[in-house]
């Protein structure tokens, strides 16, 4: 690492997260002899063991911990007038530190409909899989989709000596409640079924995956490369020769550190629009405002904001306590103690299955003439799936401190698309300036009736779960103490059958009951961590602030690779495609300089000290 910001280099990659570690770590490895130097606003992740351990994932979720970045989005009616903040990651490695490391990849459709030459999903699957490695031993690994010899590793149930017993356990409620059931939903291709989830572990080692440890801090150790990383230094600005060509990077400090082939932003859908438009790059209108000179006008930077809209349900488990992180969590052992049992679970993040599922006929009929045309125009054609889950032991959310000592497990729920869609932009030219955000959930509300109908099909696998114990009532809605869909009148006819799980009817929901999980929907609807779309890919005429090269339209020299450039959600977690648009990037600069070998050197310095004018 280093200790003093060095005043030139070759490439400069801003932002040390999921994409800019694949970025950095391709290009040095590939060019040994140029200068990559990797500026990650945080601190080191090396050896930490809230980020190596997959067991303590959720201690990352912890406000108090100096790793992340929060942004309250505005508060708005249909939310319940409260605010959502959004986290963004500040530790090298990024998202790929703190996530959940659940191996969850796209459908090859959903890059078909970026439109975009060099993106589409023949195009991007060879990338994905030259970044995985599966670990040996992986029953019924597709090496046609998959990967097997890359830097990341990808098991099933990490370390988990158990975990093959649990998958038995959820998939026969999954069958119970009526759900397709796929062999691989990660096929890229599967657009309707419910299979075991992987997780982004080494099944070996137990440890997590994430781009410092697999690319990162190897390259470091070797020596043998012109890579550089320099920590706690958020980058305020790129700065701009007088032919609109980015020169260099202004750190938060006022320290100024200049390329002199390449500048790629890497700082997240949150982070990447506000630099450019604190340097110059965005709206006219919006930048005069602020005072900050326009170097180039774009009303697509900071616009089209894309989530996950996300919930977390969780209910009561028989499970036993060495089947479940809950006594991890709620403090009832240590890791210490995790550890010796033996049992390999300190290398798991406790997700078993996955799903991203479509409604059946009948299904949609019930959900509203309204609602069938939304799904008619985003989901048939191609076939796509409307919502996703992933259901994992132990309490998810933020009541694991006051829930009773015991085991529970938690559904994620979230639109695998949706239409609702919001904005960030910076108020100053300065770090310091908290930005104007608005994360737009439910700004369109059918988003709203795709969650319900998730709650109301995860709830069928819960039911008919061994495992079953009961609802936990503070992360289900209030539903009349008459109504079956009431948490104890449901737990009282479930109990009332016995052990026979085939016994157990759906339930059928009310038009008050819809009401009541709609309301519950405001008031705790919060995002997925999976921001994107600020800075799109698309045609500057179409609020395109990025071409199919990465390129920043209206200015030279200066390229985006992060989430924010997807011009369209995908279906599943984001990391795997954000690590794609990493290799991406590194292809596309690897081409370019082989293309003209002296890049920009003997044009940098425009007939005179740029520093002067800086």
């Amino acid at each position: 690492m280093e200790s003093v910001a060095p005043l030139m280099v070759d490439i400069i990659v801003t932002g040390g997260g999921a994409s800019g570690g694949v970025v950095a770590g391709r290009l040095a490895k590939a060019h040994p002899h140029l200068s990559v130097l990797l500026i990650e606003a945080g601190s080191d992740n090396r050896d930490n063991p809230n980020v190596t351990f997959p067991s303590l994932f959720v201690t990352n979720l912890d406000p108090s911990f100096k790793i992340h970045k929060f942004y309250d989005s505005k508060m708005r009616t249909v939310l319940g007038n409260r605010p959502i903040p959004v986290m963004a990651s500040h530790i090298l490695g990024g998202g790929s530190s703190i996530n959940f490391m659940m191996y969850s990849r796209p459908l090859a459709s959903d890059f078909d409909g970026w439109n975009t030459e060099g993106w589409s999903g023949a195009d991007m699957l060879p990338l994905f899989k030259s970044l995985e490695n599966y670990c040996e031993g992986e029953d019924g690994l597709n090496r046609e989709t998959h990967g097997d010899s890359g830097p990341m590793k990808v098991s099933h149930g990490g370390g988990f000596t158990r975990y093959k017993i649990e998958v038995a356990k959820w998939m026969n409620a999954v069958v119970r409640a009526g759900l397709p059931v796929a062999e691989d939903i990660q096929d890229f291709k599967t657009p309707n079924g419910v299979a075991p989830i992987a997780s982004w572990v080494d099944g070996k080692t137990g440890k997590r995956s994430d781009t410092a440890h697999c690319l990162i801090h190897p390259l470091l150790d070797a020596g043998n490369t012109g890579l550089k990383v320099l920590l706690n230094s958020p980058v305020n600005r790129v700065l701009f020769d007088s032919r609109k060509r980015a020169i260099g990077v202004e750190l938060g400090s006022s320290a100024i550190i200049l390329a002199r082939k390449q500048i790629i932003l890497s700082s997240g859908t949150l982070g990447s629009s506000q630099t450019l438009e604190r340097s110059g790059v965005g709206c006219e209108k919006r930048l005069r405002e602020l005072h900050i000179p326009c170097i180039a006008n774009n009303k697509g930077v900071g616009e089209s904001y894309i989530d996950h809209q996300f919930v977390l349900i969780s209910y009561k488990s028989k499970a036993s306590q060495n089947d479940t992180h809950d006594a991890l969590w709620q403090g009832r052992v240590s890791i210490q103690e995790v550890i010796e049992r033996g049992d390999g679970i300190a290398g798991w993040n406790g997700c078993i299955i996955s799903g991203k599922i479509s409604p059946t006929p009948k299904e949609l009929e019930a959900m509203g003439a309204e609602f069938q045309q939304v799904f008619k125009e985003d989901y048939q054609n191609p076939e796509k799936p409307l919502a996703f889950f992933t259901g994992s032991s132990s309490l998810g959310g933020s009541h694991l401190a006051t829930a009773a000592p015991r085991q529970y497990f938690t559904f994620a729920i979230a639109t695998s698309y949706g239409r609702s869609r919001g904005y960030i932009h910076a108020q100053g030219n300065s770090l310091v300036n908290v930005p104007e955000f608005d994360a737009g959930f439910f700004s369109d509300e059918s988003d709203m009736k795709i969650l319900a109908w998730v709650y109301k099909k995860t709830r069928e696998i819960a039911r008919r779960l061994d495992d079953y114990d009961g609802g936990f009532p503070l992360t289900h809605p209030n539903f009349d103490t008459t109504s079956p869909a009431n948490m104890e009148v449901d737990d009282a006819y479930l109990k009332s059958l016995g052990d026979d799980k085939s016994k157990i009817e759906d339930l059928v929901y009310t038009k008050a009951d819809n009401d009541a999980l709609e309301d519950f929907l405001k008031t705790t609807v919060g995002t997925m961590w999976h921001s994107a779309g600020t800075c799109a890919m698309k045609p500057l005429e179409r609020g395109g602030v990025v071409d199919k090269n990465l390129n920043v339209y209206g200015v030279e020299g200066l390229k985006i690779a992060d989430l924010s450039i997807m011009p369209q959600m995908v279906a599943g977690n984001t990391y795997s495609s954000a690590l794609v648009i990493g290799e991406k990037a590194a292809q596309i600069v690897t081409r370019e300089i082989a293309a003209n070998e002296k890049g920009r050197d003997t044009r940098l310095w425009n007939g005179g000290s740029v520093l002067a004018r800086l």
